[in-house]
């Protein structure tokens, strides 16, 4: 499995905060949000966030990237985690820890398996031709870009 994490400490800003920012996003915040945004729109959203559909539409490295992803699990303290309608399982992780009067915030793309043989098959497979080395530091500074910017959005 490949992972890409971004980690992020925000000052005065509380691990509640961050995870209420998924529960009250919405187009207009996504597009705010960061400025390789483009569309964001639930296609279903339940009241706790696990079970919800989302759309998200965004340009990483130069690429367009359309998603849906569905949410696996919420907690409302502390993280949320989805997992990506494809071919590819892909999964994003986002939790927040309180350090003091601030909170590290931690995003984590994972992509590919995690069990078998054929796991390493398939991470080499992905590195050589998916998830370049240069796609990983796109993606690393995009999650990066968007963490700081929380700062001012929360």
């Amino acid at each position: 499995m490949i992972k890409v994490t971004a980690t992020v400490r925000l000052p005065r800003i509380s691990p509640r905060q961050v995870a209420d920012w998924p529960s009250n996003l919405n187009s207009e915040r996504y597009q705010h949000w960061h400025r390789d945004h483009r569309r964001f729109e639930y296609l279903k959203k339940t009241d706790t966030l696990v079970g919800s559909c989302i759309y998200i539409e965004e340009t990483i490295g130069g690429v367009v990237m359309r998603n849906i992803w569905d949410v696996v699990a919420f907690d409302e303290d502390r993280s949320i985690l989805l997992k990506a309608e494809s071919f590819l399982p892909t999964y994003l992780r986002m939790w927040a820890d309180q350090i003091g009067d601030d909170t590290e915030v931690t995003s984590e793309l994972m992509l590919g398996l995690s069990q078998s043989g054929l796991a390493r098959l398939c991470d080499w497979f992905l590195r050589r031709l998916i998830v370049t080395q240069r796609r990983v530091d796109a993606i690393r500074q995009h999650a990066v870009e968007e963490l700081e910017k929380l700062q001012h959005m929360t």
